[in-house]
């Protein structure tokens, strides 16, 4: 039977330390989906930087599928979350939305489509 060939990471690879690499695994254990906005506005340089690291991300056979979008209007934006939220509620199966009864009474909550 073959054993798997495990070994942990002591050596740098390439520019990456292993220190670099905690921080890493930290931050994908650590995320957290956040649903509470301020109205205070990003600036664009932060915007370009998010932006440049969302597209960092690996995608199947490098195809890189992404398209962003800025939306700086608020009513715009307000528009534009709504009529998500509504397809979705419209569109989605009702067995999924079953599942979970905390999904199902955000997107029923007249108040969360705007």
């Amino acid at each position: 039977m073959l054993q798997p060939n495990l070994r942990f990471m002591t050596e740098p690879v390439g520019v990456a330390k292993v220190e670099d690499l905690m921080d890493f695994m930290q931050a994908i254990y650590s995320r957290r989906a956040v649903r509470e906005f301020t109205a205070e506005s990003v600036d664009e340089k932060t915007l370009r930087q998010l932006i440049d690291a969302a597209i960092q991300a690996p995608s199947a056979v490098n195809e890189q599928p992404w398209l962003f979008s800025v939306v700086l209007n608020k009513e715009l934006l307000s528009r534009i979350s709504h009529e998500a939220k509504t397809h979705m509620v419209k569109t989605t199966p009702a067995g999924l939305l079953s599942h979970s009864r905390h999904f199902q009474e955000i997107l029923n909550d007249p108040t969360s489509l705007s």
